[in-house]
């Protein structure tokens, strides 16, 4: 979709408020997120390493992984972004 998007990986399919916040803060970054997706499909999390703790990870607009984390930080994920676009 040409854009960044977060995909936060969990089996109970709850985004904890915090990643919620935190992504509706970085869609206002100048490197935005501008899609947050959650996924609880047994498959997709056992695939990502998600089957037993949570995940989030950044997808670059050609969909490669940019970043993972087990927690969420929006200070990771706003280097991440920078990262990706040569910014830093």
């Amino acid at each position: 979709g040409g854009s960044f998007t977060g995909v936060w990986f969990s089996r109970d399919g709850v985004v904890p408020q915090s990643v919620s916040e935190g992504c509706a803060a970085l869609a206002r970054a100048p490197l935005p997120l501008n899609q947050l997706v959650a996924v609880s499909r047994e498959s997709a999390c056992s695939r990502y390493g998600a089957e037993a703790r949570p995940a989030f990870y950044l997808f670059r607009p050609d969909q490669h992984m940019a970043g993972r984390w087990r927690t969420f930080s929006a200070a990771a994920i706003e280097l991440a972004l920078a990262r990706a676009v040569a910014k830093c």
